[in-house]
C-alpha cells in the first residue's frame, strides 16, 4: 500500500472546526490552536459568538495559567464554515490572512447528546454529506469527524449517516465550566483518550459485524476488491489521523492525551459511564449535592459505589472480559479521589473562594440552568444495550424513569408560567 505522509508531516497548515463551544470544546480547542506553527482552530458558536468573534476565547486554568487565544474564524453556523472552505481558488485552497485552507482537517463535535431530541449527525452533515470515499483517490482530502462526547453507543448514528468518513470517539477526564460566553475555567484534570470509530454497535446484543474488522475476502470480483481496498485504506488514513491529533493535543500541553484501539476505546467508555451515570443523576435526585457533599454522605457514597459496580459489571459481561486494565480506577478509588479533590487548596484558589464543594457535576449545571438532560445517551441507551446482553441496570433505570419525570415536570411548569403571562 502507498504511504501517505499527515499533514503534520508534511509541515502543512492543519485546520480545526470545533462545534460545540463551551467548557470542554473551548478548552480543548483553545490547546489546539497554535499559530505559531501553523495549527488553526476555528470556531461554530451560537449564544456565545458575539463574545467570541468580538474578543476570543478566555482560560482560567491551574495547570495552564491564564490566557486568551484569537480563534482563526468565528462561525455562527456549521454551513457557513462549510461554505468558507468551498471558496476556494483554481489552486484548491482559500487565502486568509495570509494563511492557507483547503479544508476542515478535524471537525470536533463537543455538543451535548441529546438523543430524544435531536440527530447529532445533522449538526455536522454539510460538511460531511460530500465526504464520500468512493469518490475520492486519497482519503487525506475528506475531514475526520471527532466526537468528544459524553454516552455511550451514540457514535452509531454518524457511522450510519457517513458510512465512508474517517470518525474517531473521545473519552476525556476534566472539569472545567464557561462562567460566563468566551470565558472558560478550567478546574481540574486533562486527559483525552482517542480511539477510531468503524461500526462497533451493540445491537441484539452482540456487537454488529464490521466490514471493517471482517477477515479479507478471497473473491476474485473486482467489485469486492475494489471495496477492500477502499475499507483498507479508511481504517489505514482514520488510525493515521487518530495518532495525529493525539500529538497535536501533546503539542498544546495535553501531556494525557493517548490513543486507542477501537474496543479499547470503547471499554474506557464504559468505565467512564459508571462514573457519569451515578454521580450526575445522583446530584440532582439528591436535591442539588455537589460531587463532595454526596461522598461524604454514608448512604450516598454506598449508593454511588453500587450504581458503579452494577455498571461495571455490566461492561465486563458486554465486552467479554474478565476485568478491567489495571490503570482504570475502581469504584472506591473514584470516590476517595473525589473526595480528595474537593478538598484540595489548588481548586479553592484557582476559583478564588474557600469553599470545598465547588466541583459539580455537568448534569447538575445543566439542571440548574434548565437546560435539557443527557438523560438518553448516559442513562437511557447504556440500560437498552445492556438489557440487549440479558443484563439488568436496576439503580440506573430508576434513575433514569425519575429523571424523566423530572424534566416533564418542569417542562410542565415553565409552560404553565409562560401562558400566564400571555
Amino acid at each position: 500500500m502507498e504511504r501517505h505522509t499527515t499533514a503534520m508531516e508534511e509541515n502543512e497548515e492543519i485546520h480545526t472546526l470545533v462545534v460545540g463551544t463551551g467548557a470542554v470544546g473551548g478548552f480543548y480547542g483553545s490547546r489546539l490552536h497554535q499559530p505559531d506553527v501553523k495549527r488553526y482552530v476555528s470556531f461554530v458558536c451560537r449564544s456565545n459568538y458575539n463574545k467570541v468573534s468580538e474578543e476570543g476565547i478566555s482560560i482560567r486554568s491551574k495547570s495552564h495559567g491564564d490566557y486568551k487565544i484569537k480563534p482563526f474564524k468565528v462561525f455562527r453556523t456549521v454551513k457557513e464554515a462549510k461554505e468558507f472552505i468551498s471558496d476556494k481558488s483554481e489552486k484548491g485552497s482559500r487565502e486568509e490572512g495570509g494563511v492557507k485552507i483547503s479544508r476542515w482537517n478535524y471537525v470536533i463535535l463537543s455538543t451535548k447528546v441529546l438523543l430524544n431530541i435531536s440527530d447529532d449527525s445533522l449538526i455536522v452533515s454539510d460538511i460531511f454529506k460530500d465526504d464520500n470515499y468512493q469518490d475520492q483517490r486519497d482519503n487525506r482530502a475528506g475531514s475526520c469527524l471527532v466526537l468528544i462526547q459524553n454516552g455511550i453507543g451514540f457514535e452509531q448514528i454518524h457511522r450510519n449517516r457517513f458510512p465512508n468518513s474517517k470518525i474517531l470517539s473521545a473519552v476525556t477526564v476534566i472539569n472545567a465550566e464557561q462562567t460566563e460566553p468566551g470565558s472558560i475555567r478550567h478546574n481540574r484534570w486533562t486527559r483525552i483518550s482517542i480511539g477510531p470509530y468503524f461500526n462497533f454497535d451493540y445491537s441484539n446484543g452482540q456487537h454488529k459485524g464490521s466490514n471493517y474488522d471482517q477477515p479479507k475476502s478471497n473473491s476474485s470480483n473486482s467489485t469486492d476488491q475494489v471495496n477492500l481496498r477502499m475499507i483498507d485504506e479508511l481504517v489505514h488514513q482514520t488510525n493515521k489521523d487518530s495518532r495525529s491529533l493525539v500529538e497535536l493535543l501533546k503539542e498544546g500541553g495535553i501531556r494525557d492525551a493517548e490513543m486507542h484501539g477501537e474496543k479499547e476505546l470503547q471499554v474506557l467508555r464504559w468505565h467512564k459511564l459508571a462514573v457519569n451515570a451515578s454521580m450526575n443523576p445522583t446530584s440532582i435526585l439528591s436535591g442539588g449535592l455537589t460531587n463532595s457533599e454526596m461522598v461524604q454522605k454514608s448512604h450516598l457514597r454506598n449508593h454511588l459505589r453500587e450504581t458503579m459496580n452494577e455498571i461495571l459489571e455490566a461492561g465486563r459481561m458486554i465486552f467479554k472480559i474478565q476485568d478491567y486494565p489495571s490503570k482504570f480506577a475502581t469504584p472506591d478509588q473514584i470516590l476517595d479521589s473525589t473526595e480528595r479533590a474537593s478538598n484540595s487548596e489548588g481548586i479553592r484558589k484557582v476559583l478564588g473562594g474557600e469553599d470545598k464543594t465547588i466541583i459539580k457535576p455537568s448534569m447538575l449545571i445543566d439542571w440548574e440552568n434548565g437546560r435539557e438532560l443527557e438523560v438518553e445517551a448516559i442513562l437511557g441507551l447504556p440500560a437498552k444495550i445492556a438489557r440487549n446482553f440479558g443484563v439488568k441496570l436496576s439503580r440506573v433505570e430508576t434513575m433514569y424513569s425519575l429523571l424523566v419525570e423530572l424534566q416533564k415536570a418542569r417542562d410542565h411548569r415553565n409552560s404553565s408560567v409562560k401562558t400566564s403571562k400571555i
